[in-house]
């Protein structure tokens, strides 16, 4: 593993996606040593190889204002050894820019979220001004790929949103962005309750959360806020489904609950296969995810289920933050089985 000088870089975190039949929907992580090696125990099959780190981790400025490495495709054979795999962070080589404009509105001054994610797995973001409804933006990114620009606006009950591809060579590219809407959002929910009885909460879109009785780690009243929010970032392997939710509990004493849980809490999200189809999704590659800021990656949990006749998904975690359900673009072909007796 490699800082974008080329130097050993420590602690960064390497990820191992498995593709194809064998090992789909695998995805298994390691963090590089003092002198940039990793080793990383793995089933066989082929993967994905790739590396991320906290922009807030390292004192470096030429870190924190890097990309990340390249995908690596490997191979890993049975009782083998895939060795010899070299990771660097990079540094920005082009620019696209343009303008945002928020639609069927006017007036708006305040901030557009935007991100940016390439087919390598690059990844970007910015916050943009505006004013009158109207801003420009500048994203520093890496040549020769393409990359999908995405930008959002929202209020408390509402967002519009911009997505776009660039095909970008060596030079850069102008791309504005026109954001559509606006697309509603439920209201926030706000529940206090007893820590020692168990607790179900509903969102007007379907989102549902069951707390087992004595999961909370702390004693007495706790109240837990959910907000729905839009301004989370897309990315490769993760194309976030309509909106996303900041889940904050905090006890009697308004102190926020960090420690995880006693027990797995459940949360169940809904959705609508028709949107799914216009969002570029399948439902066969849905997944809930929790988006990590200490490598500013989104991550999935080890426990859940995708009930495909049910349009839900339902998941099993032990800590509270920002989830989303997400896919990754692209639809797969299910063909029929024929069978000659």
């Amino acid at each position: 593993m490699l800082g974008p000088d080329g130097d050993p870089l420590a602690g960064a975190k390497v990820i191992a996606d498995g593709i194809g039949p064998v090992v789909a929907n695998l995805w298994l992580s390691t963090h590089s040593a003092e002198d940039g090696s990793f080793r990383l125990a793995v089933p066989h099959g082929n993967y994905h190889l790739g590396a991320t780190i906290g922009v807030t981790d390292s004192p470096s400025t030429s870190l924190r204002t890097s990309i990340k490495p390249a995908l690596r495709l490997v191979s890993v054979p049975a009782n083998g050894v895939s060795g010899g795999h070299v990771l660097q962070f990079r540094r920005p080589d082009a620019t696209i820019s343009g303008t945002v404009s928020i639609s069927n509105t006017a007036g708006v001054t305040g901030t557009v979220f935007l991100w940016g994610w390439s087919e390598d797995d690059a990844f970007v973001t910015a916050n943009v001004p505006v004013t009158n409804s109207l801003g420009s933006y500048s994203l520093d990114v890496i040549s020769n790929t393409t990359w999908h620009l995405g930008a959002v606006y929202e209020t408390p009950s509402q967002y519009w949103l911009a997505q776009e591809e660039v095909v970008l060579g060596t030079g850069g590219a102008t791309q504005n962005l026109v954001l559509m809407g606006p697309h509603p959002k439920p209201a926030p929910v706000a529940v206090t309750f007893d820590a020692s009885q168990p607790q179900r909460i509903h969102l007007a879109d379907g989102t549902h959360i069951y707390i087992p009785a004595g999961a909370m780690p702390v004693e007495g009243l706790v109240t837990l806020h959910v907000v729905p929010i839009a301004t989370l970032p897309h990315q490769r392997h993760a194309n976030v489904y309509r909106y996303g939710y900041a889940f904050t509990a905090v006890d009697e004493e308004g102190q926020p609950i960090t420690e995880h849980f006693n027990q797995d809490v459940v949360i169940g999200f809904a959705y609508d296969e028709r949107e799914l189809w216009y969002a570029g999704i399948s439902e066969h590659f849905l997944k809930p995810a929790y988006f990590s800021t200490t490598t500013n990656e989104w991550a999935f949990p080890e426990s859940y289920v995708v009930d495909t006749g049910g349009n839900r998904v339902v998941m099993q975690i032990d800590h509270f933050t920002d989830f989303a359900l997400t896919g990754e673009p692209g639809f797969q072909v299910f063909l029929p089985l024929v069978l000659r007796w």
